[in-house]
């Protein structure tokens, strides 16, 4: 007898190929014969062997909304987004979710100074998820973040969900959800989504992002994803990542930094077992820092600017810095500010 996912127990019968049958689903388990056999359909041996083989796997079965039966956690992590089983319904449905209790990601803050030393300030900072919150009988996901040096200390900055059926993620701000994430979109589509979590601490905005490009790339397991080029205004570039998200982190985007004031950069992503998942690549010195950690300040770097379509300008105003770019000013936080004059 083996209990199923519902709480209930069934027959099952082990056969000395190594195969075995579960009452109500059929057959979920490998033959000795090197190649998988593991579908409900597969009763007997076939003992004609095909010019090339091919597998099939049973990931997972529900009946009725129940899930009953799916799995191992380990055989589906080797085979990625294609090997998630999420219950929707009756409809057993392939995902790769990231809006997940425990996953963690770590994000250094690049702040290049203004004084001419050619200097740069790292700060680490970590993002994770843990907990929920429910409104309005919608359940999301508490999204956290920890700046202090220590990573110990950790302030609430957002409230996810995510839609595996329709491969979208929301944030709820104010009194609604807004979209984070699009990843069904298709080369050329226009997405419009939540400028940041960052920028909408302060005002509410959207923007509209255009799909440029969708490669596949490999995590440090050798799982496939996809990721995602898109452009701001047909210029400025995107970057995100299924399952992984931005490149500059949960919490910002590139163009929440202004040159001076800092540019988040996500270093390292981990698993809910806090296993290292993802390095994406950036190109310069961010690449090469050890344990996905770093605090300290260095002189003579190479100045990385955010990507801009406009000139930027520094003015200086009671001793404060201030930056214009496309017509507004900002602070050295990247906050908006006006009459500064």
């Amino acid at each position: 007898m083996i209990t199923l996912l519902d709480g209930k127990e069934y027959k099952k019968w082990t056969f000395n190929s190594g195969f075995e049958y579960i009452e109500g689903i059929g057959c979920v388990a490998n033959g000795e014969y090197g190649y998988n056999l593991s579908k409900y359909t597969a009763l007997i041996i076939p003992w004609a062997l095909p010019t090339c083989i091919y597998e099939n796997f049973l990931v997972c079965v529900s009946r009725d909304g129940q899930l009953l039966y799916k799995m191992d956690d380990e055989t589906q992590h080797g085979f990625g987004s294609k090997g998630k089983c999420l219950n929707k319904g009756a409809t057993a449905i392939y995902y790769n979710p990231m809006v997940v209790e425990g996953y963690s990601w770590n994000v250094v803050n690049r702040n290049a100074q203004l004084d001419g030393s050619n200097s740069v300030n790292y700060k680490t900072i970590k993002q994770k998820f843990e907990g929920d919150s429910i409104i309005n009988d919608v359940t999301y996901k508490k999204l956290w973040q920890s700046t202090d040096d220590e990573l110990a200390d950790y302030e609430l900055i957002g409230l996810i969900r995510e839609d595996a059926e329709t491969e979208k993620v929301w944030a709820y701000v104010g009194d609604k959800e807004y979209l984070v994430y699009d990843f069904a979109c298709s080369v050329g589509d226009k997405v419009t989504t939540l400028k940041s979590l960052q920028s909408a601490k302060n005002q509410i905005e959207e923007v509209e992002l255009t799909i440029k490009v969708i490669e596949v790339i490999e995590d440090l397991n050798g799982t496939k994803y996809n990721k995602y080029i898109a452009t701001l205004d047909n210029e400025s570039e995107i970057v995100y990542y299924e399952r992984f998200g931005s490149e500059n982190g949960w919490y910002s985007r590139y163009y929440d930094g202004i040159t001076g004031g800092g540019v988040n950069f996500m270093v390292c992503a981990f698993d809910d077992a806090n296993e290292l998942q993802f390095k994406p690549v950036h190109n310069n010195e961010l690449d090469e820092i050890e344990n996905c950690y770093i605090n300290e300040t260095k002189t003579d770097v190479e100045t990385i600017t955010a990507p801009t379509t406009t000139a930027i300008q520094k003015i200086i105003r009671d001793g404060q810095v201030f930056i214009i770019r496309d017509g507004k000013t900002y602070n050295m936080m990247g906050i908006e500010v006006e009459n500064i004059e």
